[in-house]
C-alpha cells in the first residue's frame, strides 16, 4: 500500500475514533462489560496517536528520550483534556479516568516503539515487555473484572447478590458510601454495608446482571438495621421501558418497608412487580434496576443488605 494512502487511512481512523469517543458510547442500559470494554478504546486510540506522532514528525525521534516522553504525554494530556471538556459541554460527563486511559495508551505506544532505556538492548526489551504488561493489566482491569463478575452472576442466578465475592460491589451504585463487610452477614460471610445520607433521596441501586425474572415467583432480600430505632426504606424496580414512559412514578414498582433492629427479611411477589405499571405490564425479562433508598433522614444511617434473590415455587402451575 502506498505510504501516503496508509498515512491518510491512519489519520482518518484516528480522527474518526476520537469523534466517536466524544459523541458515541454504549446505551443507557448496556452491560457493564460493554461499558468497560468501550473505555478500553481510549487506550487503543492513543497507542495509534503515538505511532502517528512518530510517523509524521521526523525530527521527533532525534530528541533526547526523556524529551520524547515528556512531549508525547503532554500532547496526550492536552488532547485528552480537550475531548473530555467537549463532552462536558455537550451534556456528557468529564471523566478523569478517561484521561488516565489515554495517557496509559500513549505510554504503551512509546514502549511498543522501544522508547525505553535499561542499560542494553536486551534489558531494554525485557523492561519494555514488563512495563507494557503492567500498564495493560491496570488499564484493562475494570473490563476483566466485569467479565469475571458477569460469569459469576450467571452461575449464581437466581441469587442476584450475596456479596461473597469482591467483584459484586461493581453491580451497585449509591449516593453514600457502600462497601462489602465481613462483620455482618445473613447466611454467608459478607454483606453490603450501606451509608444512607440525609439527602431527600439516598439510593443504593443494582444496575447490572439482573437476569430474567419471568419464571420466578418471589423477590426476596434481607436488611440488617444495627440501631434500635426503626428505619423506613423504600424499594423501586423498573424495566427497560420505564425511560420511554418518562420515568413516571406510576410506571414502576414502589413499596416502602420498616426496618426494625436486627435482621429483616422481605418478600415481594413477582406478580406485584409485573402489574405495578398503571398502563402496561412490566417486562420481567428486562429488569433494568432495583433500588433501595431512604428519604430525608435527619442523620445518616448505616444498614447491611444481603441475600437478594429470586425464588420459584416447586409446584408452580400445578393445583
Amino acid at each position: 500500500m502506498n505510504k501516503t494512502i496508509r498515512g491518510i487511512i491512519l489519520h482518518v481512523f484516528f480522527a474518526g475514533g476520537l469523534i466517536f469517543l466524544v459523541i458515541g458510547g454504549p446505551g443507557y442500559n448496556a452491560a457493564r462489560s460493554i461499558r468497560d470494554g468501550w473505555d478500553l478504546g481510549h487506550a487503543v486510540l492513543f497507542i495509534l496517536f503515538t505511532y502517528i506522532l512518530y510517523r509524521d514528525w521526523k525530527k521527533f525521534a532525534d530528541k533526547a528520550l526523556i524529551s520524547q516522553w515528556v512531549l508525547v504525554l503532554s500532547f496526550t494530556a492536552l488532547l485528552a483534556a480537550a475531548t473530555e471538556g467537549i463532552q462536558y459541554f455537550v451534556g456528557r460527563q468529564f471523566d478523569l479516568l478517561d484521561i488516565l486511559r489515554d495517557l496509559s495508551g500513549s505510554a504503551i505506544g512509546m514502549l511498543l516503539l522501544g522508547k525505553v532505556s535499561a542499560g542494553g538492548k536486551k534489558a531494554g526489551r525485557l523492561m519494555g515487555v514488563l512495563l507494557i504488561t503492567i500498564l495493560a493489566i491496570i488499564t484493562a482491569r475494570p473490563f476483566l473484572v466485569s467479565i469475571a463478575d458477569e460469569y459469576i452472576a450467571a452461575r449464581q442466578f437466581p441469587v442476584l447478590a450475596n456479596f461473597e465475592t469482591p467483584f459484586e460491589i461493581g453491580r451497585w451504585r449509591a449516593d453514600g458510601e457502600i462497601s462489602i463487610s465481613g462483620n455482618i452477614s445473613r447466611g454467608g460471610d459478607s454483606s453490603l454495608k450501606i451509608e444512607f445520607t440525609t439527602k431527600t433521596y439516598s439510593p443504593v441501586t443494582m444496575k447490572y446482571s439482573l437476569g430474567k425474572w419471568e419464571e420466578y415467583d418471589t423477590l426476596k432480600f434481607s436488611f440488617c438495621n444495627p440501631d434500635t430505632a426503626d428505619l423506613k426504606v423504600a424499594c423501586r424496580v423498573h424495566d427497560n421501558k420505564h425511560i420511554k414512559h418518562g420515568n413516571a412514578y406510576l410506571d414502576r414498582f414502589n413499596r416502602s418497608f420498616i426496618l426494625k433492629g436486627g435482621w429483616n427479611t422481605f418478600a415481594i411477589p413477582v406478580c406485584d412487580l409485573r402489574n405495578a405499571p398503571s398502563t402496561r405490564k412490566m417486562n420481567l425479562n428486562r429488569i433494568e434496576e432495583i433500588s433501595f433508598f431512604s428519604m430525608s433522614l435527619p442523620v445518616p444511617r448505616t444498614v447491611y443488605l444481603d441475600d437478594v434473590l429470586l425464588i420459584k415455587r416447586e409446584n408452580r402451575g400445578g393445583n
